[in-house]
């Protein structure tokens, strides 16, 4: 953020988190990953657009507050408003990681999401399938939210970035790539998964940080932003080389 910007917020006389948010210059989906933001009034605030990964909220008043689903997933709140969590914690973005290619695992995805993205659209289930170059069935079973393996998340998760551009003006389309992109929107499993019919569900700073340990990768800037990573070497054991 630049001085002149900085300046702006501080002086800024909103209390909407979404108008500071557009003061500061910086993405949105991003400004408040790992805030303090304890103890506010949020109350009927529309959250929409904004991410708060690793933010804490305690003390704060969230009633009636207008937000993607997943938004508040890693963000510590009081007790009362733990319905605004979901089992929901990786992002596209994290599927489309090079290396992640070398492991094999069961994706499930945020069902609403990949149905109102094909209907934003205007794409079938046929013409969809047909650009991530999987089979409707498998196609079917995501939308659904049933696992389906890695290999397949990936495809869908690169003819979802094919089929939403993140440079687009319009606001509504940007409203629909947030809540897309910028919000968790697949949970990851081990292999015992469909096997076993155990939801042995993968966590995601667990996840990074093996990933990272295992490959060399360096994680993006947006990525530092949302994840405090540690070291759980046990979740070596859930994975298989391919």
């Amino acid at each position: 953020m630049d001085l002149s910007r900085a300046i702006d917020l501080l002086l800024a006389e909103s209390s909407s988190l979404k108008e500071l948010a557009a003061i500061s210059g910086i993405p949105s989906a991003i400004f408040y990953n790992g805030a303090d933001l304890r103890d506010l009034d949020l109350r009927d605030q529309d959250l929409r657009g904004l991410n708060f990964q690793g933010a804490d909220l305690r003390g704060s008043r969230l009633e009636g507050v207008l937000y993607n689903m997943g938004a508040f997933n890693g963000a510590l709140l009081n007790e009362e408003f733990n319905n605004l969590h979901d089992d929901y914690t990786f992002y596209v973005d994290d599927m489309l990681l090079g290396p992640l290619e070398r492991f094999y695992f069961y994706v499930s995805f945020r069902s609403i999401s990949i149905e109102n993205l094909l209907a934003f659209a205007g794409r079938s289930y046929a013409a969809f399938a047909n650009l991530a170059e999987i089979g409707i069935k498998s196609l079917r079973r995501a939308r659904r939210g049933h696992p389906v393996s890695s290999p397949t998340a990936l495809r869908i998760c690169r003819a979802l970035k094919e089929l939403v551009p993140s440079d687009i003006g319009d606001s509504y389309v940007k409203s629909m790539y947030v809540s897309i992109f910028s919000q968790p929107l697949m949970k990851f499993h081990g292999l015992d998964y469909v096997r076993d019919k155990i939801p042995h569900e993968i966590d995601r700073e667990n996840f990074l940080k093996l990933f990272m340990m295992d490959t060399g990768w360096v994680p993006p800037l947006e990525t530092k932003a949302r994840v405090t990573v540690y070291l759980d070497e046990s979740l070596a054991m859930r994975f298989r080389s391919r």
